[in-house]
């Protein structure tokens, strides 16, 4: 049977690689490929999902919604209006 595990002090955290996507979701990524006036086209579930995300990150979207676009009424044209930095 193993005791209590043995604290350590002063040992630095490796710094995360550049390249480690584990933390990054779908829509963070498309939010952050996305430019400002930037414009996607999504289901109302999706435009829920992606507005969340939004607000985590300090992003302003606008909605409207598209049914010329396409032939279902339920989808969104979502502009990105400002940055994390704005």
């Amino acid at each position: 049977m193993r005791g209590t595990p043995r604290i350590y002090n002063d040992i630095a955290v490796p710094p995360r690689h550049e390249t480690d996507n584990r933390s990054k979701g779908k829509w963070v990524n498309l939010l952050r490929d996305m430019n400002v006036g930037d414009c996607v086209i999504l289901t109302h579930n999706e435009c829920l999902s992606i507005y969340s995300t939004a607000a985590r990150h300090r992003i302003k979207l606008v909605k409207k919604l598209a049914p010329d676009i396409t032939a279902d009424k339920n989808m969104y044209m979502v502009w990105r209006v400002s940055n994390e930095d704005d």
